[in-house]
């Protein structure tokens, strides 16, 4: 038999032969009553079901609760809330791959990690692909994050920033044609036609790749 916390009922958790004593049913009845109030509070206390609905004060404090030393107080919400979820698994698995790629994610929407042996790089050293748009100050950040949860022996060797850009196609087609029209009274005339036609066709997807070198 379940039984929720805000709707306790201690008489049915009373053996059988304590409930038909009448002093036990009103020591039930007045436990329900004082168990009743905290009871209605439970719910206020959740959190981790109700992470997209929490104010960025809260999710800062939260922050502060979860020792997240990677955390930025001026992220916008939905990237908090992203890397709030993310949190306790990255701290578990800090110094792997898995953990780096989780967290440039959270932040900053896209993160992918390549390493040494995977382009041909130095030992121990890693490139980090994102579309993050990144000011002087934001690249500081992003590195310092990194270096968080990263292994210690490994080192960012660079840092790859894609752009997708997507415009229309366009395409067009234009002809020329011309007739040569002679009158005559006896004698035939050969007619000859001419025509160009020129066409165009452009391509509607690009992207660029800017790679970000440490100094």
């Amino acid at each position: 038999m379940g039984m929720k916390l805000d709707a306790v009922k201690m008489l049915k958790l009373l053996p059988a032969w304590m409930r038909d004593d009448d002093a036990n049913q009103a020591l039930a009845q007045a436990i329900d009553l004082l168990f009743s109030q905290p009871a209605g509070r439970i719910s206020s206390l959740r959190t981790w079901d109700k992470i997209d609905e929490l104010t960025n004060e809260e999710l800062d404090e939260l922050a502060w609760e979860l020792d997240i030393d990677w955390w930025q107080s001026s992220w916008p919400i939905d990237r908090k809330r992203a890397t709030v979820k993310v949190s306790d698994s990255v701290k578990e698995k800090r110094g792997t791959k898995w953990a780096v790629e989780q967290l440039v994610a959270a932040a900053f929407g896209v993160g992918e990690v390549m390493e040494w042996f995977e382009y041909g790089g130095d030992p121990y050293c890693f490139k980090v692909r994102t579309n993050a748009t990144l000011t002087e100050d934001g690249m500081a950040t992003f590195l310092s994050m990194i270096e968080r949860v990263k292994s210690t022996r490994s080192h960012v060797e660079a840092i790859e920033i894609e752009r997708m850009i997507t415009q229309p196609l366009f395409a067009g087609c234009a002809t020329r044609q011309w007739t040569t029209n002679v009158i005559t009274d006896d004698f035939s005339q050969v007619r000859t036609v001419s025509a160009t036609i020129a066409s165009g066709a452009g391509n509607g997807n690009q992207y660029t790749k800017n790679t970000i070198k440490e100094g």
